[in-house]
């Protein structure tokens, strides 16, 4: 479908969805068909450096589900030494850390994160970027077994955003958070607040 869309139109897909077309084959498996169409399309994109930042983020999320974790950090490292998109590469840089249990790199790769804070903002700024932020430093917290300081950073943090939640395009980084608080609520005892 996606295929035959582009020729009837005879010309260059919107970057959006060619980005969940991308997605789509991922999240199906279909690594191969992901392969064939990303390399055909990067000569489509060429003059595009955002569209291309983009597609070569979306290449190592698929290289990590695929199973080729090195592969994926190596491409997310390139990304970073060419200061290519470098807050959303520390980004999953911190986050496939997590995911592996390797806390010491992730806990790096927050430290740089928030030392490239722009002048003025906070650590945990009422933005999408504040709340992965926030997100990232209490699942290190309860990676360390330090439930009750994951516990709190959530709880202040849902309490003083209460009012401008949906304003800032925060929900679905609010309801990651919600669960998060949840789950601590729980291996804290506190079943009342699960």
């Amino acid at each position: 479908i996606f295929e035959n869309g582009v020729k009837f139109n005879k010309r260059q897909p919107h970057g959006e969805v060619f980005l969940a077309y991308l997605n789509q084959l991922s999240n199906n498996y279909l690594f191969r068909e992901y392969e064939k169409v990303r390399k055909r399309y990067r000569m489509v994109f060429s003059r595009d450096r955002k569209m291309l930042d983009k597609m070569d983020l979306y290449l190592a999320v698929c290289l990590r589900r695929e199973g080729k974790v090195r592969k994926a950090e190596q491409l997310l490292r390139q990304l970073l030494k060419d200061k290519r998109s470098v807050n959303e590469v520390l980004f999953l840089l911190a986050e496939n850390d997590l995911a592996d249990k390797n806390i010491s790199d992730a806990q790096v790769w927050y430290g740089l994160m928030v030392k490239l804070l722009t002048p003025g903002k906070t650590e945990f700024s009422n933005d999408p970027d504040g709340c992965r932020r926030l997100l990232i430093k209490a699942r290190i917290f309860k990676a360390e077994g330090e439930y009750e300081a994951a516990d709190t950073l959530i709880g202040r943090f849902l309490t003083a955003t209460s009012d401008i939640q949906s304003k800032n395009g925060l929900v679905p980084f609010i309801a990651e958070l919600e669960k998060e608080h949840c789950w601590l609520s729980y291996y804290l005892g506190d079943y009342k607040t699960t």
